[in-house]
């Protein structure tokens, strides 16, 4: 009875909270009004661009005036919950518990340890069926993660670390060639597994805060069958070093801990420069807006002073040092276009690139699937999330794949690192639970098949 009579406690306390920061009715219509006034902005934008420009194609007008309509609906969704107080009201019933407790890491690591070895099997099954006996388990291992010339996650994503992150600037471009030993090989690949393991256990962490363990343990699972998990598992991508220190980022935020937050951010833009965009996460986490951890602050006596939206600023400063060091002519970023083409031009700019020698038709449809899947799974999982979540990556569906080619559309995407997020939010119900690992499992297995193992002819 003290565990259902304290967890009551906490709801009754979190409604409270939650209707005390809610802003009045009249106050709430008006702050309503602003996504509205931003789509029509937009829209008249988009109008004037249409209207005045000679050279655009029919084609690409309509792509980016849908792309502008779904981009209007993504910020009535988002921000309107924001600005209305409403942002995770309804979840953070499990916060209390899970802000200072740690909930069996050991179980998480040996899963996602298994995980790992289960999917390079089965790369290594694959290969064997479609390509006959041809290689070692290990030195299928290499080629595929270090040397891999898949469809999508091929040679331009092996070793994209030396061209995404802020340690381009030291690493040469091609950084595969740290590899080139046994040993070094050895390292790597133990270092991206335990980075791999270190993002399940601060995904499960983060999870257990505004959900419950069932959904939890979904996103772990999630985390490990979408298709990112092909990035995570080239270790020199950094993809899993990229995840692991974005989710340890918001797990910080989320616990109150925001210096080292904003410290863990600034981290992540060593091995993806889109790091930087954790600062919206960070701030808006400052703002201390969840009824449960502004309650624990008040029994604790302690208060938010403003210097703690200082700590947004520590995941700015790699953008800071990049910029000096592009000023310096030091040599880096090379994977960033300096002529980005935005936000809504994703699907447009490929369909121009239809036909183009550097990447085939059937890539282009990938890539657009891609594109199309993963922003509608935004869109749909949106109102279950945090604005803090949700403003990264809005941010960096949006920048992502504005400031890369075209050929890393789907790494644009997929390298996001709070997908297993969305696709978990959604899973609250068993039959839900059981129709995504089924379809995860089913999308894992066709893109070894046909988009990761390149059949020899």
């Amino acid at each position: 009875m003290t565990n259902t009579n304290k967890k009551s406690e906490i709801m009754q306390t979190a409604a409270i909270n939650a209707a005390e920061s809610a802003p009045s009715s009249d106050k709430r219509n008006l702050i309503s009004l602003v996504p509205y006034t931003a789509c029509l902005i937009f829209a008249a934008m988009f109008a004037a661009f249409a209207l005045f420009s000679k050279n655009t194609r029919l084609v690409d007008l309509v792509i980016g005036g849908i792309a502008i309509v779904f981009f209007d609906i993504i910020l009535i969704r988002c921000i309107s919950r924001f600005l209305t107080g409403r942002d995770g009201a309804e979840m953070n019933v499990y916060g209390e518990r899970s802000i200072r407790k740690l909930h069996a890491p050991a179980r998480t690591a040996v899963f996602s340890v298994l995980a790992q070895l289960t999917i390079i099997v089965s790369v290594y099954a694959v290969g064997i069926i479609r390509n006959g006996m041809t290689h070692t388990l290990p030195d299928t291992y290499r080629l595929m993660f270090y040397e891999s010339n898949s469809v999508i996650f091929g040679a331009n994503t092996v070793d994209i670390m030396s061209k995404i992150g802020l340690i381009s600037f030291i690493l040469p471009d091609s950084a595969a060639l740290l590899a080139s030993s046994t040993y070094t090989f050895i390292l790597f690949a133990f270092i991206n597994t335990a980075a791999i393991v270190a993002g399940a256990i601060f995904l499960q962490e983060l999870m257990l805060i505004d959900y419950d363990q069932k959904i939890a343990r979904i996103s772990v699972a999630a985390y490990h069958l979408l298709p990112s998990i092909f990035l995570m598992l080239q270790p020199l991508s950094g993809i899993a070093l990229f995840f692991a220190s974005a989710l340890l980022c918001l797990l910080l935020a989320r616990k109150g801990r925001l210096f080292a937050s904003g410290i863990a951010g600034l981290v992540s833009g060593i091995f993806n420069i889109f790091g930087v965009l954790l600062a919206a996460s960070v701030f808006l986490e400052a703002r201390a807006h969840s009824p449960v951890f502004a309650n624990i602050a008040v029994e604790r006596g302690e208060h938010k002073p403003r210097k703690h939206y200082l700590a947004a600023l520590i995941p700015l400063v790699g953008a800071l040092i990049a910029i000096v060091l592009k000023l310096l002519k030091i040599d880096g970023l090379s994977a960033l276009s300096t002529k980005p083409i935005w936000f809504f031009e994703p699907v447009g700019s490929l369909i121009a690139h239809w036909g183009s020698p550097n990447i085939t038709k059937p890539e282009i449809v990938v890539h657009i699937l891609s594109v199309i899947i993963v922003w509608l799974t935004f869109l749909v999982c949106s109102n279950r999330t945090r604005s803090s979540v949700n403003a990264f990556t809005l941010l960096m569906l949006c920048l992502a794949h504005s400031f890369l080619a075209a050929d890393l559309t789907s790494f644009a995407v997929l390298s996001c690192p709070f997908l297993a997020v969305y696709v978990a939010s959604r899973s609250k119900w068993r039959a839900m639970r059981i129709i995504v690992a089924i379809l995860l499992i089913a999308v894992l297995l066709l893109f070894i098949a046909f988009l990761y193992i390149v059949k020899v002819k």
